[in-house]
């Protein structure tokens, strides 16, 4: 993504304890700008659940009016939300005998084998002890 910085904000204490490290108004440079001329916010997180190559994502939104922090909030609980929605959507469209917490953490540990999604969320496997205790709700 190109763009022109129109200007910063300055950061609260507050905001660079939480892992900002810019909070700007920018303009896109690139085809987008004609689908979206308006200034938009980019603010700037250091993402520290990266380990040691620890990198920077941006947020893009058109709110400015809450804080960098809240921006950076909004974005993470987003992002858990739909990942929960897919490795729903996941376990419904494939009727895997797993709870939604068994199939992210069969996704996360599988991520680079070569398997097939079908077959990691509904092939028993002697590693994983299926919890049919556990109450989650339907969504599909």
């Amino acid at each position: 993504m190109r763009y022109e910085i129109l200007s910063h904000r300055h950061l609260t204490e507050a905001d660079r304890k939480t892992g900002i490290t810019g909070d700007f108004t920018i303009r896109l440079t690139t085809k987008s700008v004609y689908l979206y001329p308006e200034p938009i916010r980019a603010v700037c997180v250091y993402d520290e659940e990266a380990g040691e190559t620890g990198e920077e994502i941006v947020f893009i939104t058109n709110n400015f009016d809450i804080s960098a922090s809240e921006v950076a909030c909004l974005y993470r609980q987003w992002i858990a939300i739909i990942t929960y929605l897919i490795l729903a959507k996941i376990k419904a469209d494939y009727k895997s005998p797993y709870s939604v917490t068994e199939v992210a953490t069969l996704v996360r540990i599988s991520a680079l084998e070569k398997t097939s999604l079908r077959d990691l969320v509904t092939k028993p496997r002697d590693s994983v002890n299926l919890n049919q205790s556990v109450k989650e709700l339907t969504l599909f």
